[in-house]
């Protein structure tokens, strides 16, 4: 089940939309102190090698970037450079990159071809024709000798090696599963059902887990006794309406929300979505907003 407690924030926990003022972002310069930075044309947000964040002009980000105003790119790398992968300065173009042994750059050809090397280049060519052979066949050292079966499945054996696994049909009305008990190490064909009748359900009956390992049928049936004597309770072993309370108008006076003392405690509470409870370790309410 998917779970969301949502806490519900005072004014002072969140920031106003008043505080955001045209063409600025939000800073802060001390913990939990959010403002409002102006930002200038051709300004950028930045924290320079001293002080608290700034709108920064192109020059102090010429500064903070060690590049000076009309300063030279970098020059470009040949494919030869490439190959030889030494230059930490120079930048890879589409041609050095096409012209470079290192990065195939080989155009597809035909369909079904395969990027290869001859040593020198890479090239597209028809990939080397595999030699047909059967999958259980002495073709293949990790499988045992056989053919093929309708129905059969391939699992791995005791050897081990890869071995059929004859289909088991069961009789009408049942089906096999493939399955492993407890303490076994080989997957074999189960029955899923039974026709053991349901036992007959008693009074103060303990329920149980159950030891067997095939399934009941969706439509079994449990005999019943015809009635089944009824027993004492409190008023307040009652289940709730199931309809809303309408309260008409009238307030709840001294009305306390459900305490829980921490997050685990919240955590387990019945989920349910507009629940709200009180956390005492942060003084905070919380509503589930999701309980799917």
């Amino acid at each position: 089940m998917v779970v969301t407690w949502k806490k519900l924030a005072y004014e002072g926990d969140v920031i106003l939309n008043t505080l955001a003022d045209a063409n600025s972002v939000l800073y802060a310069v001390s913990a939990n102190t959010p403002a409002a930075l102006a930002m200038a044309a051709s300004t950028f947000v930045a924290r320079l090698a001293a002080g608290n964040v700034v709108a920064a002009t192109v020059a102090e980000m010429q500064t903070v970037l060690d590049f000076a105003a009309g300063a030279t790119a970098n020059a470009k790398a040949t494919g030869a450079e490439l190959d030889t992968g030494t230059d930490d300065a120079k930048f890879a173009t589409a041609k050095a990159i096409k012209d470079s042994h290192n990065v195939p750059s080989v155009v597809p050809s035909d369909d079904g071809k395969v990027l290869t090397s001859n040593g020198t280049d890479w090239v597209s060519e028809v990939p080397a024709a595999a030699t047909a052979h059967d999958l259980l066949s002495a073709s293949h050292g990790d499988a045992d000798v056989d053919t093929v079966t309708a129905g059969d499945l391939i699992i791995g054996n005791g050897t081990p090696k890869w071995a059929e696994l004859a289909i088991s049909v069961p009789a009408a009305g049942l089906i096999n599963h493939l399955g492993v008990a407890n303490g076994e190490t080989l997957p074999s064909w189960k029955a899923l059902f039974d026709a053991t009748v349901p036992t007959v359900i008693g009074t103060s009956d303990v329920g149980a887990a159950g030891t067997a390992v095939v399934a009941a049928r969706r439509d079994h049936q449990h005999e019943s006794p015809a009635t089944f004597p009824p027993a004492a309770h409190a008023l307040s072993g009652h289940s709730i309406a199931t309809a809303d309370l309408a309260l008409g108008g009238y307030q709840i006076d001294d009305q306390v929300l459900h305490t829980v003392a921490d997050e685990a405690g919240r955590l387990a509470l019945t989920p349910l979505v507009a629940k709200i409870c009180w956390q005492t370790d942060v003084l905070g309410a919380y509503i589930c907003t999701v309980a799917a």
